[in-house]
């Protein structure tokens, strides 16, 4: 029977739901997988309505697998569907409130109503469901450890650490290949290694191919620790057999299911490979030094750089087991350090296992410093006095000062926890969700028509019936934050592309939201600012406007006032023609 999940468990999830519910949107990274699920969703598998996917019309640089969108839109889809069918009904009694009993409606919290956009909770839900995927996966390895103490600080660091909690919910490949190489190391942690080579095939066919150089090491790491026992070299073969088998039968399954959604005959994976590894071409999305992850990447995310600096290097010396589990991960990180093109995500394996390294340390550090001198050696020292013979004595103080230095070291590292987990948690996510600047624009758009007036006054019946907007959505804003779940169904959005200086007639629009300040026959109605530069001195961090929305000009706006004999609230209605009921408490 699976035990309940401890205090110090519930913490990282906590922290995993409040990144995901302060930054609740997607940036171009997580497009496709966030694109599918919602086409999985709403639009669903059925060969007709494979035309309408976005992945067709937007397909990227290389394809990806469906297979995780396809998992999550399984498991959301109770939820998502029940969650919208709970709208509906409440959307109409608040509607009937709003037009029947405008004093009761009036009364009612803002927080309360829905939001304009019908699918947007179903974001929440999807990246949800992730993150306790990947919470799950988490504590297994927390779980997996052999000492209470480390599983203890464990929880504690995992906690702390800003980096790995903020992506646990967020639809990458590398978050899907994470639950399984997290499953892995806790299967290695309590010795079922042909389980944890299983998984790692599987990462690497479906989701992230260079996982296989992370799996040749780990049976290079076996090899090495087998000798010359016959018996482990079976062992090894029969792994090594059942890991080959499993990630061709999870790249047949790939090919088959990836073929049907992309309409031609595929494997994913492969492409990805092929064209950052045989045509090495990833160097054209930046390049980086080949120190970068050692003396970036890595302390940033753990985030406890004093306190990592003495604890892995006397966890790969001191203890076998984290020697053996740590030194393939590192070997996978200074072979992925050769490649030009360097990302944080592509070496998010790394963390769960020096995790997991230092709260071995902190946890023996715990024990010892913290578990009184034996009387027998007390004993032994105060008879020895007797004698005149004082070095029983001085051993038994000697191992006191250790004792006492080895506290003090353990509370120090707790301090530093603290104060990482205090920095990371408020000053990087008070950065990183003013991050997507598109949908905040996006947004801004949905409310000011939810909040337009069109029939409250008399002078609005001189007001034109409500138009559909027709909205452009640039590259700049696509990629910061806008998906298909914060879309208006009634409305319709366009994000093609248009060649520089090629001639577009943006009347054909209503609302640009766009990296443009300007445009002919548009106004600016409203700019969304995101982080620009890191300073020096407070506020120590530069913001500044990166996404604009553009209203087409009416021609009746554009008339004298005097010729104008709408009244000022009609005037408001008629720059933005509202599709919402009425006087709804929106903001």
């Amino acid at each position: 029977m699976p035990r309940p999940p401890a205090a110090i468990e519930w913490l990282s999830l906590a922290v995993i739901l409040l990144h995901l519910f302060v930054a609740p949107y997607t940036k171009v990274e997580e497009s496709f997988h966030v694109q599918a699920v919602h086409d999985l969703l709403f639009r669903g598998p059925r060969p007709a309505a494979l035309s309408h996917y976005d992945h067709l019309s937007f397909p990227g640089v290389v394809p990806r697998t469906f297979i995780g969108a396809l998992l999550l839109a399984s498991l959301s889809a109770a939820p998502v569907y029940l969650v919208q069918f709970g709208r509906r009904i409440g959307q109409h009694a608040l509607i009937w409130l709003a037009y029947h009993a405008p004093r009761l409606a009036a009364t009612i919290p803002a927080f309360l109503y829905p939001w304009p956009e019908p699918r947007r909770s179903a974001l929440l839900i999807v990246r949800l469901l992730l993150g306790t995927l990947t919470w799950l996966s988490l504590m297994a390895v927390r779980r997996a450890l052999p000492w209470p103490d480390a599983r203890t600080f464990y929880g504690i660091i995992t906690a702390s650490q800003f980096h790995l909690l903020f992506y646990a919910s967020r639809p990458l490949s590398n978050t899907f290949a994470l639950i399984l190489t997290n499953a892995a190391l806790a299967c290695r942690l309590q010795g079922v290694d042909d389980a944890g080579a299983v998984l790692v095939a599987v990462a690497a066919a479906v989701f992230r191919f260079e996982l296989a150089l992370l799996l040749m090491l780990l049976f290079l790491a076996d090899a090495w620790r087998a000798g010359r026992s016959r018996t482990a070299w079976r062992a090894l073969c029969r792994r090594a057999a059942l890991a080959l088998f499993s990630a061709a039968a999870a790249a047949a399954l790939s090919v088959v299911v990836d073929s049907y959604f992309w309409r031609r005959r595929v494997y994913p994976e492969w492409e990805a490979f092929r064209f950052n590894a045989v045509a090495n071409r990833s160097h054209e999305w930046g390049t980086a030094p080949w120190h970068w992850y050692w003396t970036s990447a890595l302390p940033r995310a753990l985030l406890f750089i004093p306190t990592y600096v003495p604890l892995l290097p006397i966890a790969l010396l001191g203890w076998t087991e984290a020697r053996q589990l740590a030194l393939p991960y590192l070997g996978y990180v200074a072979c992925m350090s050769a490649l030009p093109h360097k990302e944080l995500r592509f070496v998010f394996y790394v963390l769960p296992v020096a995790n997991a390294a230092a709260a071995v340390v902190l946890g023996a550090a715990f024990r010892y410093g913290w578990s009184p001198v034996s009387d027998e050696k007390i004993a032994r020292a105060a008879s020895a006095l007797t004698e005149l013979d004082a070095r029983p004595y001085y051993e038994v103080v000697r191992e006191t000062d250790r004792k006492l230095w080895t506290r003090r070291f353990a509370a120090v590292c707790c301090a530093l926890l603290v104060l990482a987990a205090a920095v990371s948690h408020t000053v990087f996510l008070g950065v990183s969700c003013r991050n997507y600047p598109g949908a905040e624009a996006l947004l801004a758009l949905h409310r000011v028509h939810a909040t337009t007036t069109t029939t409250t006054t008399s002078a609005a019946a001189d007001a034109p019936a409500c138009a559909r907007p027709h909205v452009h959505i640039d590259a700049a804003a696509a990629s910061s934050g806008i998906s298909l779940f914060l879309h208006i169904p009634a409305w319709h959005y366009s994000k093609r592309e248009y060649a520089p200086g090629q001639r577009v007639d943006w009347r054909q629009y209503t609302h640009l939201v766009t990296e443009r300040t300007a445009e002919a026959g548009f106004e600016r109605v409203y700019s969304a600012r995101a982080p620009d530069a890191w300073l020096r001195q407070y506020p120590f961090v530069r913001f500044a406007e990166r996404i604009h929305v553009l209203r087409r000009r009416q021609e009746r706006l554009q008339r004298s006032e005097a010729e104008d004999d709408v009244g000022e609230e009609a005037r408001q209605a008629l720059l933005l023609p509202g599709c919402w009921p009425a006087r709804l408490p929106w903001s």
